[in-house]
């Protein structure tokens, strides 16, 4: 249930402030960026 809500808490930050907002996300909460690095690629990108 963790990792979905920080899916859509990622995607959520996407969609409204682009990929800083993330990229700190990533830094501050390593479980993100764990689940963060499974999506593909393109993903990731996006």
């Amino acid at each position: 249930m963790k990792k979905i809500l920080a899916i859509l808490f990622i995607f959520l930050l996407t969609a409204c402030n682009g990929n800083d907002a993330v990229d700190q996300l990533k830094e501050n909460h390593p479980e993100i960026k764990e689940v963060a690095e499974k999506f593909p690629k393109s993903i990731q990108k996006n």
